[in-house]
């Protein structure tokens, strides 16, 4: 299945999102932090990020502001999971096209994948 990238820095949350990914049928890559997911983006070339805001080091907001700057990145799909639901206005203005609430629900997750990736021509995918 697709490449899927997580940008999560909470094991509880990466397992979480890792278990709901593997049954969908998606390969995953997971980041710890916004450096290792920038980099790991611009690897793998994704079809989509799930991407958490508080991240050590580069934070979420940055790293959304690089990916909308570079060209080969600001068309993937972003989808924010955050504990923070009074960010949400907030990221859909920066470009993300889903905010997720913590714990992200599995049938949320999966409508928001079928609904920003056609991945039946994709392959790669990518979750922060």
């Amino acid at each position: 299945g697709p490449l899927i990238l997580v940008i999560e820095d909470t094991l509880s949350d990466s397992t979480l999102l890792e278990r709901y990914l593997s049954r969908f049928g998606h390969r995953f890559e997971v980041a710890r932090n916004g450096e290792q997911g920038l980099a790991l983006a611009r690897e793998t070339n994704p079809v989509a990020i799930i991407l958490d805001i508080e991240l050590p080091g580069m934070d979420g907001f940055q790293l959304l502001d690089i990916l909308q700057a570079d060209a080969s990145l600001r068309s993937v799909p972003v989808i924010v999971s955050s504990v923070h639901h009074e960010i949400r206005d907030l990221v859909l203005r920066r470009g993300v096209r889903e905010f997720l609430a913590k714990p992200v629900d599995r049938d949320a997750l999966q409508l928001a994948l079928s609904r920003y990736c056609d991945l039946k021509k994709s392959s790669a995918l990518a979750v922060a």
